[in-house]
């Protein structure tokens, strides 16, 4: 599995053990230009992408095994996305950076369906001591 950014979409090529193409698919973002950061596989054998744009938007797709689009959700809040894995209690946890040159991150909870259901922001203090 492999995903490269490519101007205002992402193109994901999943191939098999030997390295050969099994299918390729292009997720578009509306002539935004965007970044992918993760990808792993869901519990059903699907897919979840997380990447964010050049205006600071996390998006966040759902594909299929076969590699169709299930579901995208994008949101300006939680900042420029770093991190995502899956969460214990189901759904997906993702971390973004809300100031870029800052520690000031984002933790956000993502449900099943690509609904964020909520962030946090998190200000670490630093003792330079």
């Amino acid at each position: 599995m492999g995903i490269r950014g490519d101007g205002d979409r992402i193109i994901i090529i999943k191939t098999n053990s030997y390295g050969e193409e099994e299918w390729k698919k292009y997720v578009d973002y509306n002539d935004e230009y965007a970044e992918p950061r993760y990808i792993f596989e869901t519990d059903d054998g699907g897919y979840v992408i997380g990447s964010y744009s050049s205006d600071n938007k996390i998006l966040i797709t759902k594909l299929q095994s076969d590699g169709t689009q299930e579901w995208h959700n994008e949101d300006y809040n939680y900042g420029t996305f770093q991190n995502m894995k899956k969460s214990l209690s189901g759904g997906y946890v993702a971390i973004g950076i809300i100031n870029v040159g800052s520690l000031d991150y984002n933790f956000v909870k993502i449900d099943e369906n690509g609904t964020i259901e909520y962030g946090y922001p998190i200000y670490p203090t630093i003792d330079p001591n």
